[in-house]
């Protein structure tokens, strides 16, 4: 089943599995663009693709695309190179540039008319991925810092959080390279680690993050040239993070009905290699396994309900919504569902 479902931080329980999943497609023709981010607030679904930095809108109630917004150059040099795509706390598109130190903000109205603002921020070659924390205060990931994040509070650099081996090596930006996420209803930053199966929650309070809960292991390896070589055994680590209101979602191989992945190509683990979503609560016990029928490339969730949103390889890219509600029903009628 892989680390993350036999190493949560409190004592085992069943594992329940769930193989007829209801969902609803959303839509059905992103197109042709290969899919980099997927986000979700409050009734809308945003994705962009690899190419152009360019964000689309989706309704999710209407079911259908209603603005699409970006740039095509990023900074006011007329480079163009992706940027990190997040969201602010109440809902705003953030595309950020932390090389250039540029950060644009969209706001959609109730007619989806985009309003784009400008601001600088803080450049940050070592920042890999960034996320809001509320006001003014954006959370870098950093894996070659002295530690993992870096906040800027009242005008000072902070730096906070624990790297999944305790250490720091030499080939610590792609050991530690992972997904960030916060809810800013429970203050929780969650993250998750791409080349080690690890995760944690960090509390935030306005001035600093905590460390609440984390899923580890003692990872086997060895020490080269200073690098962290991690033993075959180890395995990967969760791909993208979805934050609902109360569970974490995110895409991981379930190996008891998948088996071992049929290649070892890092880009195909991280983008199409799982048909699996674990689903935790806060305290990252595992609470349930999604075993879709196709591919899952990206998920993420929206604070403010239980659903959770993933693009999928099922013929075109198609956008699907999952509620987790819906489970609680499923759970108490359907004889189907696996428990180990």
């Amino acid at each position: 089943m892989g680390c993350l479902a036999g190493c949560t931080p409190t004592e085992k329980k069943e594992i329940i599995r769930i193989s007829d999943v209801p969902y609803t497609v959303l839509s059905d023709s992103l197109g042709s663009e290969h899919p980099v981010t997927l986000l979700a607030y409050d009734g809308k679904v945003y994705w962009s693709g690899l190419i152009g930095n360019r964000v689309h809108a989706i309704d999710v109630k209407a079911k259908k695309e209603v603005c699409t917004f970006g740039r095509e150059t990023t900074s006011p040099d007329g480079e163009n190179h992706s940027l990190n795509v997040f969201l602010s706390t109440d809902g705003q598109v953030f595309l950020a540039d932390a090389i250039k130190g540029w950060l644009f903000k969209y706001t959609l109205d109730s007619e989806n008319t985009v309003k784009e603002e400008m601001v600088t921020c803080a450049r940050d070659r070592g920042a890999t991925r960034m996320t809001h924390l509320g006001k003014n205060h954006l959370v870098r990931l950093r894996p070659e810092g002295k530690k993992l994040f870096t906040i800027t509070v009242d005008k000072q650099q902070c730096q906070f959080g624990t790297f999944p081996t305790g250490k720091k090596y030499k080939n610590a930006l792609n050991l530690y390279q992972g997904s960030i996420a916060f809810n800013p209803v429970n203050h929780l930053l969650v993250y998750s680690c791409f080349f080690l199966p690890y995760m944690a929650t960090y509390s935030w309070d306005g001035s600093k993050l905590v460390l609440e809960h984390e899923v580890k292991k003692d990872f086997k390896h060895r020490v080269v040239d200073g690098e962290f070589k991690a033993g075959k055994d180890v395995g990967w680590g969760g791909i993208e993070l979805g934050l609902t209101r109360s569970h974490v979602a995110t895409i991981y191989r379930d190996r008891e009905v998948e088996g071992m992945p049929s290649t070892k190509n890092i880009s195909y683990l991280l983008t199409a290699g799982s048909k699996s979503l674990f689903v935790f609560d806060y305290e990252l016990n595992l609470s349930y396994i999604l075993n879709l029928p196709f591919p899952i490339m990206r998920v993420t969730g929206d604070v403010k309900s239980e659903k959770i949103y993933v693009i999928t390889e099922f013929e075109n890219y198609t956008l699907l919504e999952i509620d987790l509600d819906d489970l609680k029903g499923l759970l108490k009628t359907n004889k189907e569902i696996k428990r180990n």
